[in-house]
C-alpha cells in the first residue's frame, strides 16, 4: 500500500492521473471502493448459492469459498498497512461490519437446513455464524504466508467436519 502510488495505478489502468482523481479523489477511496466492490460480489455469490438449493455442507463449502476469496485479498492488503493508515482500517472495518449482516444470514440459513436435515449437528445459529466469519477473517490474519488455498482447505475442513452429525463422524472416524 505505501509504495504504490495513484500514478502507478493510474499507468497501470492505462488511464490518466487526472481521470483516476476524478473517481476516487485518494488512494484510501480506491482501497475502500476495491473492498466494496468484493463485498457486492459476495453478495451476489450469496444469492446464486442460496438459490442453487444444494445440500447444506456444499452450500456451506461454497460460502466459505466466497468468504475466503472476498476476504483474501483485502486481509492480506490490510495486514501490510502502517499506523498512517489507521483510518483506512477503521473504515474497512466498519464497511465489513455494515455489510455482513446477509452473510451471517445466509451461514444462519445453511446451517439451519443441515441441522433440519440431520446433516449437520444442533449449534447455536446466532453466535456460531458470526463465529464461522471471525475463523476466516482472523485466520487470514494470522495466517501470514500460507498460500489462500491451503488455508481456504483448512477452514473448509475444520469448520464442516466439526459440523457433521455424530452419526455421519462416527462413520467417517471408523473408516
Amino acid at each position: 500500500y505505501d509504495s504504490v502510488q495513484m500514478r502507478d495505478v493510474a499507468a497501470r489502468a492505462e488511464v490518466g492521473k487526472p481521470t483516476l482523481y476524478r473517481y476516487f479523489p485518494s488512494k484510501e477511496e480506491l482501497f475502500l471502493e476495491v473492498f466494496k466492490s468484493g463485498l457486492d460480489r459476495l453478495e451476489g455469490e450469496i444469492g446464486a448459492i442460496l438459490a442453487a438449493k444444494e445440500p447444506p455442507r456444499k452450500a456451506l463449502e461454497r460460502l466459505l469459498r466466497a468468504l475466503l476469496g472476498a476476504l483474501g485479498g483485502q486481509v492480506a492488503a490490510l495486514r501490510l498497512l502502517t499506523d498512517d493508515q489507521s483510518t483506512v482500517m477503521r473504515r474497512w472495518r466498519n464497511e465489513f461490519r455494515r455489510r455482513r449482516r446477509p452473510i451471517v444470514d445466509a451461514m444462519r440459513q445453511i446451517l439451519d437446513a443441515g441441522i433440519a436435515s440431520g446433516d449437520f449437528r444442533a449449534v447455536d445459529l446466532e453466535t456460531v455464524p458470526s463465529m464461522l466469519i471471525g475463523i476466516v477473517r482472523g485466520g487470514l490474519i494470522g495466517a501470514y504466508g500460507v498460500p489462500h488455498e491451503r488455508f481456504g482447505a483448512a477452514v473448509i475442513d475444520l469448520v464442516t467436519h466439526a459440523l457433521l452429525a455424530k452419526v455421519e463422524a462416527a462413520a467417517q472416524a471408523a473408516a
